[in-house]
């Protein structure tokens, strides 16, 4: 591959060339700046984590009671989700760039885009399926403590036999001793893993810039340009070089990336399941009085022990008590010893969630590669490297902001579903784990509809794939314009191609052009022509 010049359009050559990177300096952007943020965001989250180990150290647990209002029960845990998305975002880019370059040095990067969870080094191990495993562990485990931080406790109400002000007891809670120190330990497991990716990979930019990345790969000696692709799209990367006709709409990640139709099948699944899930528990619920389906919730009596202390603006919640103990001085209740029990529980039902957003990133992240590369073809080119903030891009990102709004809701939702009680043990609302049904229905609408998106454009779509990229961009550097570059020498057309060409003067006279990148502006590519 070589470097923008002011020469003009050599003749084609049948050989593949590689970028002779002997003699001079890197071209690429190494974002230090990147990287600096990111050790800032480990430093950072370090300190919570061990603010999380510790809050939960002196923390009093069911000893300890006092009053919130409704609001502010249902807020701090979205707080809290968002905390926990910055944190675990942040720690998530070491992992996934230092993942993005083992790789590479493995020869197995194809994409710049890999779903880090799902995609281990044979060789790294701060990348390898154990390491991967425990990145999970820790991240599901960080969106079941969230919610249980504050638990209610309600054990008051029911000591002193009901009858009482319920208003008075409904919003009493405790700060378990379990819940924080969980999520402080799974925060410091994650910064451990990053950390390890940091001291064992060798990562030649921090960038997530796919023309970034496509430079230092190719300055690494990783990729070669191959001749006679020009217009060849990601889902031909398989098939020999052939002249090809543009296209004005291209093909969609799922043409692209065959993972996606496993990410399909799992939020699918998950989806399935939030269905079954619902039915069963309105079907249990109408056992119990009928109450209300606020979407702010108050707590709820269980009917099974105060029947005549149920009011219907109670939100209908079914009750599992299997998790509290018999308690000798008085009604049962939930030791804290149990509380680790029902973290355990909720963290295994989340993960479900926790695969099916992860697992969208895949989707969202090819699109946001391919509005990038697709500046090419805009008329004031790709921008530079250099001006690409991996950290705030995304934000600019209308399928990355919605992950990302969806990531702490649907957390949050689940949290709001699944209550925690000193008094009763886990408390399954009715209408939330429907209003949750609903919202996923939403986030499963969310990843079709980006699964199937078709770019307009005749710039073929990467969606990515390193090596589309470098057969396409035959020119790289800073600003780049991709185009038509004239018509090609037929000389220059491999014999497996001339068959096409001639063929194809015989049959309706289409002639043979060359597209690529430059430096200066490119006329655009001609429909019906045929493209190498």
């Amino acid at each position: 591959m070589k470097h923008l010049s002011n020469t003009t359009y050599a003749p084609i050559e049948l050989q593949s060339t590689a970028y002779d990177n002997s003699n001079i300096q890197p071209l690429y952007n190494r974002a230090h700046g990147t990287r600096k943020t990111c050790l800032v965001g480990l430093v950072f989250s370090a300190f919570i984590g061990i603010g999380f180990v510790v809050f939960g150290t002196f923390a009093q647990g069911f000893r300890k009671v006092f009053h919130l209002n409704s609001i502010a029960l249902e807020l701090i845990p979205l707080a809290i989700n968002v905390v926990v998305l910055g944190i675990t975002e942040s720690l998530g880019y070491i992992h996934a760039t230092s993942l993005r370059w083992a790789l590479f040095y493995e020869g197995n990067l194809d994409f710049n885009t890999n779903l880090r969870l799902l995609t281990f080094s044979r060789r790294n191990f701060a990348n390898g399926w154990l390491a991967n495993l425990l990145f999970f562990i820790s991240l599901a485990l960080c969106y079941g403590a969230s919610p249980m931080i504050l638990v209610r406790n309600t054990y008051g109400f029911y000591l002193n036999g009901g009858g009482q002000n319920w208003d008075d007891y409904s919003h009493q809670v405790s700060i378990s001793k379990t819940a924080p120190i969980a999520l402080g330990t799974a925060i410091l497991v994650q910064c451990a893993l990053a950390l390890w990716c940091l001291w064992t990979s060798k990562i030649p930019t921090w960038s997530s810039h796919p023309l970034t990345t496509l430079a230092a790969a190719t300055h690494n000696g990783g990729l070669v340009h191959r001749n006679g692709r020009a217009m060849m799209f990601a889902h031909m990367r398989a098939m020999p070089a052939t002249p090809t006709e543009p296209l004005a709409r291209q093909k969609s990640p799922y043409a692209v990336a065959p993972r996606i139709l496993h990410v399909l099948l799992a939020v699918t699944v998950v989806f399935c399941a939030l269905v079954v899930w619902t039915g069963i528990i309105i079907k249990v619920g109408r056992q119990n009085p009928p109450g209300s389906w606020s979407f702010i919730p108050t707590s709820a009596v269980d009917p099974g022990t105060n029947w005549g202390d149920f009011t219907p603006d109670m939100t209908q919640t079914v009750f599992l008590l299997f998790f509290s103990a018999h308690n000798l001085d008085g009604p049962n209740s939930v030791p804290d010893r149990n509380i680790l029990g029902i973290l355990l529980f909720c963290v295994v039902v989340q993960s479900f969630l926790t695969v099916g957003l992860h697992c969208a990133e895949l989707q969202v992240i090819l699109l946001r590669d391919e509005a990038i590369w697709r500046t090419l073809s805009s008329p004031m080119g790709s921008k530079p490297g250099n001006t690409y903030n991996s950290i705030t891009q995304p934000l600019q990102s209308l399928p990355n902001v919605m992950l990302l709004l969806f990531k702490p809701f649907v957390h949050w939702f689940f949290g709001s579903a699944l209550q925690v009680d000193y008094a009763k043990g886990v408390l399954m609302r009715v209408p939330h784990i429907a209003y949750l049904m609903i919202l996923w229905f939403f986030f499963l609408g969310f990843v079709v509809l980006i699964s199937f998106s078709r770019p307009k454009g005749t710039l073929p779509a990467t969606y990515g794939h390193l090596q589309t990229m470098a057969d396409i961009a035959d020119e790289v550097g800073g600003v780049m314009f991709f185009g038509d570059k004239g018509r090609a020498d037929a000389a220059a057309i491999s014999e497996g191609s001339k068959v096409d060409y001639q063929h194809s003067a015989r049959s309706g006279g289409l002639e043979v052009r060359h597209a690529g990148t430059s430096s200066e502006p490119l006329p655009p590519v001609q429909m019906g022509a045929l493209y190498i």
